[in-house]
């Protein structure tokens, strides 16, 4: 369980470097990337660039966060942004292969799983800079 957790980001992009390939014959030559508050498509881009945008995003988290952060919290919040990247790369999937597909659906699933794997991720965070509500009251004391 450790190693899965110390390597999520890892994990999530060669699934996502996974799905793509396997989806990439499938897909129509432009994507829908990018969605109305009604869920109306209003951009799309190439097929090659809109199924790679995400891995490629996800490839400079990884690094940032193998590289370059020591605090495990800040680490934290880098793999939330990658799963909700990954959830964002399947939505653009899912609606790319089906136009029919609800993408307020969609979102509402896809923000709904963020909301409790970020929930589980952070549940037994010390007191720290960027997760929760950040007071100076909050912050002088564990028990707060």
């Amino acid at each position: 369980m450790k190693v899965i957790k110390n390597n999520i980001l890892v994990i999530i992009l060669i699934l996502m470097v996974l799905i793509s390939i396997a989806v990439y014959g499938i897909l129509p030559t432009r994507l829908p990337i990018h969605f109305t508050l009604t869920g109306t498509v209003d951009g799309t881009a190439p097929k090659l660039e809109g199924i790679s945008f995400m891995p490629v995003m996800e490839l400079i988290l990884w690094l940032i966060s193998s590289f370059g952060i020591k605090d495990i919290n800040l680490k934290k919040v880098i793999d939330g942004i990658g799963i909700i990247l990954f959830l964002a790369q399947l939505a653009i999937i899912g609606v790319a292969l089906k136009s029919t597909a609800n993408i307020n659906m969609i979102n509402a699933v896809a923000l709904s799983c963020m909301i409790i794997i970020i929930a589980l991720m952070t549940r037994n965070n010390k007191i720290n800079r960027y997760i929760g509500i950040r007071t100076t009251r909050i912050m002088s004391s564990d028990k707060i």
